[in-house]
């Protein structure tokens, strides 16, 4: 996903890697996959990676001129195809409940709950709160 903000100012970069988590974490939820997040950017259920998220951003003279948001989701690709030392760690959706999923909707509903995130930068507090409920590991700050 690339992004170009007409204004976004530098203080909410931080926050975009939380909030597209706090996204994969509620499309995951629609499709009744209980995940959590291990900061700074990995998404994982019963303790196995099933999403990572790597951010990037031009800024120019202190002015962010885009955003890139890359998401890696194990959607329909089986553990049963992995080689050993990678199945023991990793999961898919298909793997926890056995459906066959469109990738253009899981895709639709990841960048609409990406977008409703992006409304929340207006209270930080209320991005903080979700966080701490799906954080892995509390002590670790990003």
């Amino acid at each position: 996903l690339s992004y170009c903000p007409s204004y976004f100012p530098q203080k909410y970069l931080p926050y975009i890697v939380r909030i597209s988590a706090l996204a994969l974490v509620e499309t995951l939820r629609s499709y009744n996959i209980a995940s959590r997040v291990k900061p700074p950017n990995d998404i994982y259920v019963n303790g196995k990676k099933i999403a990572g998220i790597l951010i990037d951003t031009e800024i120019r003279r202190d002015s962010v001129e885009r955003i890139y948001i890359g998401i890696g989701l194990n959607i329909n690709n089986s553990i049963e195809d992995m080689p050993e030392q990678v199945s023991k760690v990793v999961t898919t959706m298909h793997d926890l409940t056995s459906e066959i999923y469109s990738i253009q909707s899981v895709l639709f509903k990841i960048l609409d709950n990406i977008f409703c995130e992006f409304e929340m930068l207006n209270n930080i507090e209320n991005i903080d709160n979700l966080w701490n409920e799906v954080v892995l590991n509390k002590s670790i700050e990003v």
